[in-house]
């Protein structure tokens, strides 16, 4: 993952998922750094299931919507490996107990010609660097 892929990675964390102004506004987002043939791998933990294209991303944030009132990636560290690698912490809190919650998490990005094609989904560090070639 070069400088431009890394630049293109580092817009997709940070910000509170359920907190994106509207859906028309998370599409626009989105569609912007996704390829047409986007998928994401969700974290075996998780279900272990694929996401296809924009819409199966805002399928995700809506049922992340329903249990949270807050969902944010912070990313602790972006490494440049043959498959980039991002490991950071999920930071939540419950929508109806308001629990505060935490984890630890990776994501291996795939991105090609500007645009993210593939990420995997992993709560286990050690998986992600794994599956990044590390």
């Amino acid at each position: 993952m070069g400088e431009a892929s890394t630049k293109l990675v580092e817009q997709l964390y940070g910000f509170d998922w359920i907190g994106l102004v509207s859906r028309e506004h998370a599409v626009e987002l989105l569609e912007g750094l996704m390829d047409s043939d986007f998928s994401a791998r969700v974290s075996p933990e998780v279900g272990d299931r694929e996401l296809r294209g924009v819409d199966g991303l805002i399928n995700f944030i809506d049922a992340l919507e329903r249990d949270f009132e807050e969902f944010r990636y912070v990313a602790d560290e972006i490494a440049d490996a043959p498959g980039g690698r991002v490991v950071g912490r999920i930071v939540a809190r419950g929508r109806a107990s308001k629990m505060p919650l935490t984890s630890g998490f990776g994501h291996v990005w795939s991105v090609h010609e500007d645009r993210v094609l593939r990420v995997e989904a992993f709560l286990d560090r050690a998986a992600a660097e794994s599956a990044a070639g590390m």
